[in-house]
């Protein structure tokens, strides 16, 4: 708590809201409402014995006062008629006003919470874009939307700040990574603390998601900036630098829950005025953890009318099946639409690199020890999820240590250099299989499993093996 006290000023109700930062939050639970009804779903737990009650200001959650287990055990929880989510974080999506049929960018999803959310009010029709860059976080974003059954989200793993720009969304949510100081009472109100990293790292990736956000909105879109901190380094900070040369305006957040207003100066720093129209949620409002929030409007059009928005979820009767170094696909069997199976491309333009194992791959001569090797090589792969299958062409010239001493299998004015093309598959183990061709002489084949590589840059090449 020590670490809050520099919010003592600003924050309304200081006393009260100590006193919540040091208490453990109730588990509280959003309704997937596209499948079961906020009643139906209440009714089911009380029928196990939890104590439920609704929660003032956000819409189709529940709070968890009492239960025989932890609410996350049950079987409604598994077949995905819940999502376990802070109260506080239910203001978002509505926030955002995201309607049926619209394009959705999700600019920092992971692990799912306003997504599936956001689907839930588009009663899972539209286009919604997830984006995260962390392997882990993805594979819980993954598991939620499987577990909820949201149909029209799309995953992406990447960084939010290199998405490429060109095709545009309607509105766009950037719940930016922050040092996540409304999430302390699971930690019994334990900080950190502010460390150099966090205060000067932090806020420059959260204004460069903030800026992709902006040229990822169509003209007349929403954007929502939203963190679960408390430093307004990270919050009105960020939102006055963007406002000041990008081409949107602040629109005023009007919540009918309790709240309270953003800042305009925090110590020796002053932002904009509107930002009196953004939106502080602290932990005593909704008994949860705390949020801030800021709506911009895309500068350059207006909100389209209801009957306007264009269903993204519409395609065109007609796609080719296939087409070169492109997407091969099949016919949904019910919607008619393309789904794509493989891609099939070069896995890598031909290049020169260098390389030195620590270990060979068995052969006919029984060789074995360090290796340097010099090679022109390329390869083209057939992709198709995590498996990968292809063929791979080299000319090389290499040099074994072996009984104490170098072999020199082949070099330049000691005959051609060594030719060999090989076929490989893997999914997280490479395997491969492998033909050479050593001064016109095919010798034995090589197959080889998991060896390490030296040199990080040539990864992707060296995981096909020795040959």
């Amino acid at each position: 708590m020590n670490s809050l006290e520099r919010y003592r000023t600003i924050i309304p109700d200081w006393e009260r809201f100590r006193d919540t930062m040091l208490r453990r939050d109730p588990p509280t639970l959003r309704v997937r409402t596209g499948r079961i009804s906020t009643e139906r779903l209440k009714e089911r737990l009380e029928a196990q014995g939890f104590v439920l009650s609704y929660i003032e200001g956000v819409p189709d959650f529940l709070r968890v006062i009492d239960g025989p287990h932890a609410v996350s055990d049950t079987l409604e929880n598994w077949l995905g008629l819940f999502y376990i989510q802070q109260a506080s974080t239910g203001v978002a999506a509505p926030l955002l006003a995201p309607r049926p049929g619209e394009r959705v960018l999700d600019l920092c999803a992971a692990p799912g919470g306003k997504t599936t959310h956001i689907a839930d009010l588009m009663q899972d029709r539209g286009c919604i874009v997830a984006v995260d860059r962390n392997e882990n976080r993805i594979r819980a974003l993954l598991g939620n939307m499987y577990r909820t059954a949201h149909p029209n989200v799309l995953v992406v793993a990447g960084d939010g700040r290199s998405l490429p720009v060109g095709a545009l969304f309607d509105r766009v949510l950037v719940d930016a990574p922050c040092s996540a100081e409304g999430t302390l009472r699971r930690k019994h109100g334990k900080s950190r603390g502010r460390t150099a990293k966090v205060h000067e790292h932090v806020p420059r990736r959260q204004e460069a998601l903030l800026r992709r956000a902006i040229a990822l909105t169509r003209p007349g879109g929403t954007i929502l900036y939203s963190t679960c901190t408390f430093a307004p380094e990270e919050n009105e900070a960020v939102v006055d630098r963007v406002l000041k040369d990008s081409p949107v305006t602040l629109d005023p957040i009007t919540l009918d829950a309790p709240h309270a207003p953003g800042l305009t100066s925090f110590e020796d720093q002053q932002f904009d005025r509107s930002l009196a129209g953004a939106c502080r949620i602290y932990p005593h409002h909704f008994d949860s953890g705390g949020l801030f929030l800021a709506r911009l409007k895309r500068l350059g059009g207006d909100e389209p009318a209801g009957s306007e928005v264009v269903d993204a979820t519409e395609l065109p009767a007609e796609l080719p099946p296939s087409y070169p170094g492109g997407v091969r696909s099949r016919r949904h069997s019910r919607t008619g639409a393309r789904i794509p199976l493989m891609r099939l491309k070069p896995s890598r333009p031909p290049s020169i690199g260098w390389n030195r194992c620590s270990g060979l791959a068995r052969t006919s001569e029984a060789t074995s020890g360090g290796s340097y090797e010099a090679r022109i090589f390329g390869s083209i792969a057939a992709k198709a999820g995590r498996w990968e299958a292809g063929v791979r062409v080299n000319i090389g010239v290499w040099s074994r240590w072996v009984c104490g001493r170098w072999f020199r299998t082949t070099g330049i004015g000691r005959g051609p250099p060594t030719i060999s093309f090989g076929f490989w598959s893997r999914r997280s183990c490479p395997n491969s299989f492998h033909f050479q061709w050593i001064n016109g002489r095919r010798s034995s084949t090589v197959r080889t499993s998991r060896f390490r590589v030296s040199n990080p840059g040539l990864r992707h090449w060296d995981s096909m093996g020795m040959s």
